[in-house]
């Protein structure tokens, strides 16, 4: 799968309900009931597709907020990205007019590769039965 890093992501809205709780994102694909987790500095990045950041976009911040280079944000910014799109979790997007960036802090916190993490324990129960209404249009039930 070919990503564009100069291209915008959003989330699929239409299977996947999230919040953010403290800079962590929570995420349940309410077709499958698969839950997952975005902590840290992968929270981070979920907030900034939300906002409607592009993927470079999304890697400049992280080596602003954090002590990484910008090329190995970027990396992994891409990574994570890809992830998410194999998940399903987020689809390519329009652009859209991005946020305001947020001040930088005074120093740069220690960095982590950000990662997703799925839980398939509660699929039983989060997944919504019978589907919401086109939650399959686009896509075969799994």
């Amino acid at each position: 799968m070919n990503l564009n890093s100069s291209g915008y992501y959003r989330s699929n809205g239409d299977r996947l309900a999230s919040t953010l709780i403290d800079g962590d994102a929570v995420l349940v694909d309410l077709a499958t009931g698969v839950y997952y987790s975005l902590d840290g500095t992968a929270g981070t990045v979920w907030q900034m597709i939300e906002n409607g950041r592009t993927v470079e976009e999304i890697a400049q911040r992280l080596a602003a907020l954090y002590d990484t280079t910008p090329a190995q944000a970027l990396s992994d910014v891409e990574s994570l990205v890809l992830r998410l799109l194999k998940e399903d979790l987020i689809v390519e997007a329009a652009p859209s007019e991005p946020a305001a960036p947020e001040p930088l802090p005074d120093h740069r916190s220690p960095y982590s590769a950000p990662t997703l993490e799925m839980y398939t324990d509660m699929s039983d129960l989060l997944a919504l039965d019978p589907p919401m209404p086109g939650l399959f249009a686009n896509n075969e039930k799994k």
